[in-house]
């Protein structure tokens, strides 16, 4: 994949937990519908990961994690 010009960045803000939902902003996504998004994104090579800080209060860091980083490339300002 060329890094100067990505197909899509896929946006992590949803992978929270339902109380992320509530108390501060987004949508809750269960972990299934992100583990077939991650592995359909792997297909299409489109694996170009937004993760901001605060998404998910630092959970859809730790998913990237337990999901694997092999192949992927993570966006994310410091």
């Amino acid at each position: 994949m060329d890094l100067l010009q990505p197909k899509a960045v896929i946006g992590t803000n949803a992978w929270g937990s339902a109380l992320y939902e509530k108390a501060i902003r987004g949508s809750y996504v269960e972990e299934s519908v992100i583990r077939d998004a991650m592995r359909v994104a792997k297909e299409l090579d489109q694996p170009l990961y937004d993760l901001a800080r605060d998404y998910g209060l630092g959970k859809a860091q730790k998913m990237i994690g337990e999901f694997g980083t092999r192949d992927i490339y993570v966006s994310h300002i410091k």
